[in-house]
Parts: structure tokens; sequence; C-alpha cells
């Protein structure tokens, strides 16, 4: 599905780069995570093709389609659609490996959060990865 949104696609998928700096930024400052998940291979080119490859759905429920972040003409920060439940939100498949390019898929802010207190009680990113797929098959 070819992106029909206002602001260029490359500008949009700069916020989804900002937020993986700055994530590795705090792990790396909090010393909480060890220094492979501190490397990112992902550019907003890659992104872009991405989210073309996906169709621009979220990989759980593939005929639900995602919402960027949106910028106003005047600049400052970005703004999300108003269905919430559709928001866009880059995922790592596996949280033990970090952003790269090979790690990552767009999901829906919800779906992420839902895997994420999952992952949380059977400590399994796989299972729950497994678990997801399994609930949206019937949508």
């Amino acid at each position: 599905m070819k992106y029909k949104g206002k602001a260029p696609l490359n500008h949009r998928m700069r916020y989804f780069i900002w937020n993986i700096n700055r994530r590795c930024r705090e792990w790396g400052k909090k010393g909480s995570k060890p220094d492979h998940m501190l490397v990112t291979d992902i550019d907003c080119d890659f992104l872009e093709e991405l989210w073309e490859r996906q169709n621009g759905c979220d990989v759980y429920q593939p005929t639900k389609k995602l919402i960027l972040p949106d910028y106003p003409k005047s600049g400052g920060t970005q703004h999300w659609g108003s269905d919430s439940a559709r928001n866009a939100s880059l995922d790592r498949i596996n949280s033990e490996i970090g952003y790269l390019k090979s790690n990552v898929q767009f999901v829906t802010k919800v779906n992420n959060g839902a895997k994420m207190q999952i992952e949380q009680r059977k400590s399994s990113r796989p299972l729950a990865h497994k678990m997801m797929l399994e609930y949206h098959q019937n949508d």
C-alpha cells in the first residue's frame, strides 16, 4: 500500500529513529543492558521499506492499518491519530537482541503493550510473539 499521509514518509520515520536512539542512550546511562543492545543498524530508508512490506499494517492483525505520527507544518512535536488503537509502534521481536533490522516489526501500540505484559508473566519473548499471533488469527 503506497503511503498517502500529509508529511513525507521519511520524515515520519524519524520519530522511530529518534526513539530508538533515546532508548539506547537511556539503557547506556543506566548500565541496565549489555553493550550489544546499545547498537542499531536501523535507518529511515529501512523503516520505509519495512512499512511498505507490511502494507502499513500490524503484523498480528494484518487487516488493521496503522497510523504514523504526523508533524504540524509549523514544527513542534509529533501528533498521533485520534484512533489510538491504530497508532504504530516499532516492536522488537526478541527483546534480548535490541533494535536491529532483523528484529523489528510494526505493530499497534496496544499490541506491543499486550505483548510486553505477556512477556512479564511468561518470561518468554518468543512465546509472547506466538501467543499474539494465535490470539489475532480469528480477527
